[in-house]
């Protein structure tokens, strides 16, 4: 196992964008790090672009639900007109 007692293994670089919450993200990787136990440093890679991508898709997610809330007040807006 290559889990040390100086947790984070992970790339500190590999952070979310900007106006998400590191800490958040670095507390996921850290939870499928344990749960996983990674052996080699691909199972580590592997679990970070796991968790990058699910930091991505919850992005995309408020990204639309946005979107789609703009567009529903801009068709309520001229309705009301």
């Amino acid at each position: 196992m290559i889990l040390t007692n100086s947790l984070p293994l992970w790339n500190e670089t590999a952070l979310p964008a900007v106006g998400e919450d590191a800490l958040l993200f670095q507390r996921f990787v850290r939870d499928l790090i344990i749960e996983f136990e990674p052996q080699t440093a691909t199972d580590t890679m592997l679990i970070e672009q796991a968790a990058m991508g699910r930091m991505r898709l919850h992005r995309l997610w408020r990204t639309e639900s946005a979107l789609a809330q703009r567009e529903l007040s801009r068709s309520t807006k001229k309705n009301v007109r």
